[in-house]
């Protein structure tokens, strides 16, 4: 087995172990608890048809909904490193872990138009870890009405999972819950019921800092106690995947895995974080690369010591060929300085294209763009600045 292959092989079985370690973990903590207790952070979340406020009637403790989305970051997808968010404001949107809130992040389900997938359950959760869940609340089923101020005003007494339809919950709604969710915990979230009336869950789909994590068709019930939860660990690592084009490329591997994620203090700082999020991909495949609060003129130093630095033109020409892993440093004025870090992923269409001009396009993974997430992006080779060679 070649060096390559084992250390593909190695990533693949950390991964998996992940996985597996997190299943066991919630699973375990989940089969104990008493799925009404009020120790467990739990916030409720009506659908996106809902406008107004709703209080429910039925229950001793307050449950009002005010839609009112909190602000997020401006996108920029073409980030300067001197311009992204300073250090103080982001201490001002998060603590170490979380991450400000950016672009969408919302879930739907649909359920099918088939006999008995509907279900009169109030109710289904959405957990983040075994201590911090959503109450996602179904559709509005029964009214009934209450006097505030002496006059009378509609209220929800009953919710309902109706097949054949797509339900979504706007999590941006809910500001102060979201911002204490940890990064990292979006990779497992799950499903779980606590009625005996099971929902058949055809489809769902997530969507984290405006990144699409998860998109898969269970078409599996969700319903106590037989099938109480369903885990989407795997399906979102899948999901995540996608876009990967080398397969035995760890660099590339471990950035597609943190798609979404906003908590630069990660990755080495909380201020601008694009090249400590592409020195982060490249130490955990193993290379030295710097740490801490640093910018692309490390990262260019560090590879030109190495004798592994090149040029645009030498992109061009084809002295070297960018491959998957490699570092990029851009350059988008044209000033001859680093504006921007990121990771080369591919060439646009798969292969190397047989002429490489300004026009050429790749598509990248990068950090602290757009509002400050990881996304993947389709980048020109005449805003390279220069490549570091990693492969």
């Amino acid at each position: 087995m070649d060096k390559a292959t084992l250390s593909f092989v190695t990533m693949l079985c950390f991964v998996v172990s992940l996985v597996v370690a997190k299943e066991n973990t919630q699973n375990v903590h989940f089969y104990d608890e008493d799925v009404e207790n009020y120790d467990i952070e739990t916030i409720d979340v009506y659908p996106v048809s809902q406008s107004k406020t709703l209080k429910r009637s039925k229950v001793s403790r307050s449950r009002s909904m005010v839609l009112s989305a909190p602000p997020v970051a401006v996108e920029n997808d073409k980030p300067y490193e001197q311009k992204s968010t300073t250090k103080s404001a982001y201490n001002a949107m998060a603590t170490k872990g979380t991450g400000p809130i950016i672009s969408t992040n919302d879930i739907s389900i649909k359920i099918p138009n088939s006999n008995n997938a509907d279900s009169k359950a109030d109710y289904i959760y959405l957990y983040f870890n075994p201590d911090k869940r959503l109450r996602l609340y179904g559709e509005p089923c029964e009214w009934g009405t209450v006097i505030i101020n002496g006059f009378p005003e509609p209220v929800v007494t009953d919710w309902e999972f109706p097949k054949n339809k797509t339900i979504k919950w706007n999590l941006n709604s809910y500001a102060t819950f979201l911002k204490s969710v940890q990064q990292d915990d979006w990779d497992d979230i799950v499903l779980r019921t606590v009625s005996s009336d099971g929902i058949k869950i055809e489809r769902v789909i997530v969507n984290h800092s405006g990144e699409e994590i998860l998109d898969y068709k269970p078409n599996d019930w969700l319903d106590k106690p037989n099938d109480t939860y369903l885990n989407f660990a795997y399906e979102i690592i899948k999901e995540k995947m996608g876009d990967l084009n080398n397969p035995k490329n760890q660099v590339v591997i471990v950035g597609l895995l943190e798609l979404g994620k906003t908590d630069g203090y990660k990755y080495g700082t909380g201020g601008e974080w694009c090249s400590e999020f592409a020195s982060w991909c490249l130490r955990k495949a193993g290379w030295d690369t710097p740490t801490g609060n640093i910018g692309s003129d490390d990262m260019i130093d560090f590879f030109d010591d190495k004798g592994r630095l090149y040029s645009r033109n030498d992109v061009r020409n084809k002295t070297y060929v960018p491959k998957a892993g490699d570092y990029v440093a851009m350059d988008w004025d044209g000033d001859g300085e680093g504006d921007h870090s990121l990771i080369f992923s591919h060439w646009k269409g798969g292969s190397v294209p047989s002429t490489i001009t300004n026009n050429t396009e790749f598509r990248t993974i990068e950090g602290n763009v757009s509002g400050g997430a990881v996304r993947t992006r389709d980048r020109r080779v005449g805003d390279i600045l220069n490549v570091g060679k990693a492969q």
